[in-house]
Parts: C-alpha cells; sequence; structure tokens
C-alpha cells in the first residue's frame, strides 16, 4: 500500500481530504491530478469532463449551446459517471463511454460555451459536490477552489507559459489522431484563456489562499512531487 494511501483516504482513521487543481487550459491538470489521485488512493474528479459531457449531449440533441434552459434539462437528464478501465480513465454519460468524443477542440469550446450560464453552472457544480461525500478528491477544474470547494484543504493553481500549453494541446491532439495545426492550437487556448477568465459565472481566477505552481520547465513527476509534498505537509 502507498504510504499516503490509508491517511489521506476516508477509512477506519476517518481522515478525508480535498486537493483543489486549479488553472487555465494545458496547465497540465488533467494529467497532474490523475497520478496524484492514483498515487494516494484519492478519488479524481474532472469538472471540466462535465461540461465538455454537456457540451456533447446538447449537440446530438440539437440543443443550442446558448439556450440557457435547454442546457438545464439537457443536464437533467445526464449520469456522469467515472471509470478506470485497463489504467484508461474513462467518462460515461448515460452508461455510454465518452472519453474520446469530448475531448476534441470542439468540444472543449463548447465546455467553455455552456458553462458561461450561470444556472448550468449551478447544476453541475451540485453533482459535482456530491462526488465530495465520505471521500477524498483530488479536484481539477477552473472554479474548484473558488466556487466548488471553497473550504479545500489544499488549493494549487496550475500554470505554464502559452507557448508550452499550446504545445502540449498539440501533442496530445497529434497522439490521438486528431491534427491540429500549432497555431490553431493556441489561438484556441488564447480564446479559451479570454472567454474563462472573463465569463460572469464563476471565471477562472486563483483563490486567494492558492499555492502557485508554474509548471513551464517541470516535468510531470516533479509537479505531482511537489503536490504530494504539499499534501504531506497538511497530513502531518
Amino acid at each position: 500500500m502507498h504510504p499516503l494511501r490509508c491517511c489521506l483516504v476516508n477509512c477506519s482513521l476517518g481522515f478525508e481530504m480535498i486537493v483543489c487543481l486549479d488553472g487555465p487550459a494545458g496547465s497540465g491538470k488533467s494529467t497532474i491530478s490523475k497520478i496524484v489521485a492514483e498515487r494516494t488512493g484519492m478519488v479524481h474528479l474532472d469538472t471540466g469532463a462535465f461540461y465538455r459531457s454537456l457540451a456533447l449531449s446538447a449537440k446530438q440533441l440539437a440543443c443550442s449551446w446558448n439556450d440557457e434552459s435547454g442546457l438545464v434539462k439537457v443536464a437533467d437528464t445526464l449520469k456522469i459517471t467515472f471509470k478506470t478501465q485497463a489504467k484508461q480513465n474513462l467518462v460515461l454519460v448515460n452508461d455510454v463511454d465518452v472519453s474520446v468524443a469530448i475531448r476534441t477542440p470542439e468540444m472543449g469550446n463548447g465546455a467553455s460555451a455552456v458553462s458561461k450560464h450561470k444556472a448550468v453552472r449551478a447544476k453541475l457544480v451540485k453533482l459535482q459536490q456530491e462526488f465530495a461525500k465520505n471521500n477524498s478528491l483530488v479536484c481539477e477544474g477552473r472554479d474548484a477552489g473558488t466556487v466548488i470547494f471553497p473550504d479545500a484543504e489544499l488549493k494549487i493553481y496550475l500554470d505554464a507559459s502559452l507557448e508550452e500549453r499550446a504545445r502540449r494541446r498539440f501533442k496530445d491532439f497529434d497522439e490521438s489522431g486528431n491534427r491540429q495545426k500549432l497555431e490553431d492550437v493556441m489561438h484556441d487556448i488564447e480564446k479559451r484563456d479570454f472567454d474563462d477568465s472573463n465569463r460572469e459565472a464563476s471565471p477562472l481566477k486563483k483563490a486567494a489562499d492558492a499555492r502557485i505552481l508554474d509548471t513551464t520547465n517541470l516535468t510531470p513527476e516533479q509537479v505531482v512531487n511537489t503536490i504530494i509534498e504539499w499534501i504531506e505537509e497538511y497530513a502531518s
């Protein structure tokens, strides 16, 4: 058993903890949060997957991403679950695997579009908060530490230069077979940054008590080790 597993997960000791990883697109939230959750035995909660899943379902139902009331109705029909299979983290919507379908640039833009609506965010935030009941979480998002879990024990804001974030996204798309031009990826990230930071409902911002971690020149292993050190500080 990993030395942190017993003390950090909800077990016989009764210890629970929420770790929030916020930051802009391409800062490393998904990769890092998955590894941290795996190494500590905590539950991984990808809040962005909720918005991407809603955007995908709305498109399939011909519901405009600008239709707030329609999106809320679509959200009411969604059952979003996470599953690990063959070391792959899967996202299922109404028991259908959408892991690949929600990771396209289009669904990234769709997530940003649907997340602008206050009623939509309120609906999905409640679903996300349900995951925290009787569990320790590593929660990634853009408002995890400011809105979803404002009382989290550890809040971290991951950041990186625009160029590095674009390079990472470009590499991810290339490996998945989703061919993109680097300049297009950079443009999409710039737009996503602007939209997420300027939306009226729960904009992307650093929590006042968050620890800032610039990942531009760090390997994933270095970032993970730093975060686990911070978790150990709290646990001690």
